[in-house]
């Protein structure tokens, strides 16, 4: 446990004594604060030393922890604390209710003191990691900005940031919410750990690739090409898309010389992991949000050289609307085209090509051309 957290205060909410001086015992390496009703509860919430997280009862007179939480949640100077339930309410829709109210957690009673211990000490941790990010993000911003030497490039650089960065702060924000599915204390920490870890990765490759984008737009991108497999690529981008392609029905599958990838296969080209992961990116979520819900995407993974990469998908756009899909900017100022765009520029800069054909039905086929060099014989499916 780091300095920060030793003096991190932790707000016990019971309506018993008992049970406040168990918890007490308990939480002995915290500065502990204590209240035995929801109006104790929200005055100590709002005040100039609130509490850094708060263990809540739900049964008590007057105004149970649900209220409480609530109230807590619809403020948005306390709805940042991290509430756990504590209780004896066993049943499932109690649980669920907890959790759409807002709270991180729920453990029951009677307390096993090292389950208490070490939920603590997740969310404190998670509340520290999410603070940190917040604080990086308000800097990078403000550097954004500073760099943006004209007032169109500040534009630019604002949306690639909305775009690039919206997705991976809110699966930071959602691994908090995520605890619960971790039941046992061994495997309490490794979940949204890994779903925060998984996405700040995600939000520091995008910078980096936000600030990448700069230099390639100027031309003072030094390309430094290294053989670079796409099929684990493509598969982590399809990963962490993983709750927008269910919301919206569609399946995704990748096939290799039209068939199903098998175990160890791998399919380089010559470029940079970085580039490759942004472009790729861009691609799959335009094509993401505008394939039609219900259908497929396909990615077809064929060619010797150059490698060849078709996104197949059926979007409600016709031929005629998608004239302009690898253009900067449209006539009514739509920012998502930004993405094809970015996409093209990294195909280009490592040698390679990006077409569209767009002429049957409603289908978009995005073909990707990109070099293999001296790779011959390197991929395995071949």
């Amino acid at each position: 446990m780091n300095d920060s957290q030793k003096h991190s205060k932790i707000l016990i909410v019971d309506d018993l004594r008992e049970n406040i001086d168990v918890l007490r015992d308990v939480l002995s390496e915290y500065v502990r604060m204590v209240a035995m009703n929801g109006v104790q509860t929200l005055e100590i919430a709002h005040s100039r030393n609130p509490p850094d997280l708060i263990l809540l009862d739900i049964m008590m007179p007057n105004m149970d922890g649900y209220e409480v939480c609530r109230q807590l949640k619809a403020n948005p100077n306390t709805a940042g604390i991290p509430v756990i339930f504590l209780t004896a309410k066993t049943s499932i829709p109690d649980e669920i209710k907890g959790f759409e109210l807002g709270a991180v957690d729920y453990i029951t009673k009677p307390i096993s003191p090292p389950i208490v211990l070490a939920r603590v000490k997740t969310h404190l941790q998670l509340k520290h990691t999410l603070s940190t990010m917040k604080q990086q993000n308000e800097t990078i911003h403000k550097q954004y900005l500073e760099l943006a030497e004209t007032s169109q490039l500040r534009e630019d650089v604002k949306n690639i940031m909305q775009q690039d960065l919206k997705t991976p702060l809110n699966e930071i924000i959602s691994g908090v919410n995520q605890i619960y599915l971790a039941s046992r204390p061994y495997n309490l920490e490794a979940q949204p750990f890994y779903s925060v870890l998984k996405a700040t990765n995600q939000l520091l490759t995008m910078i980096n690739v936000s600030i990448e984008m700069y230099k390639i737009e100027k031309g003072d991108y030094v390309l430094k090409p290294k053989p670079v497999d796409l099929i684990p690529i493509l598969s982590d981008i399809i990963k962490f898309e993983e709750k927008k392609i269910n919301l919206r029905g569609l399946m995704i599958k990748i096939l290799l010389n039209g068939r199903s990838i098998q175990p160890g296969e791998k399919f380089h080209i010559m470029g940079e992991e970085l580039l490759c992961y942004s472009m790729l990116t861009n691609l799959l979520q335009h094509a993401m949000d505008t394939t039609i819900e219900m259908e497929s995407i396909l990615i077809f993974l064929e060619g010797v050289n150059p490698s060849i990469l078709k996104i197949c998908y059926k979007t409600k756009k016709s031929a005629e609307e998608t004239e302009d899909f690898f253009k900067k900017y449209i006539d009514n100022g739509d920012r998502k085209r930004l993405g094809p765009y970015a996409a093209k520029m990294i195909a280009e800069l490592q040698k390679g090509t990006i077409t569209l054909d767009s002429t049957n039905n409603h289908n978009i086929i995005v073909i990707v051309k990109l070099p293999t060099g001296w790779l011959e014989g390197v991929n395995s499916h071949r």
